[in-house]
């Protein structure tokens, strides 16, 4: 992954946005579906130390190479 922030994100793999940087299920929010473009605004490490993005609604999208671009 680049260091530098993407400002736009292609979703690759479907998926949710999530209202936790953890991924709780119970907060799952958006269904993404593949092709959906979202603007991220921050890179951010959960407590297990995966990064996800902070969308600019201020959900979390996971920011693994398989599921975004």
């Amino acid at each position: 992954m680049d260091n530098e922030l993407p400002h736009k994100i292609t979703v690759k793999k479907e998926c949710f946005l999530y209202e936790n940087v953890n991924f709780v299920k119970e907060e799952r929010r958006d269904f993404q579906k593949i092709g959906s473009q979202l603007e991220v605004i921050a890179l951010i490490k959960d407590k297990n130390g995966r990064t996800r993005y902070k969308t600019k609604n201020g959900l979390f999208i996971t920011a693994h190479f398989d599921f975004v671009e």
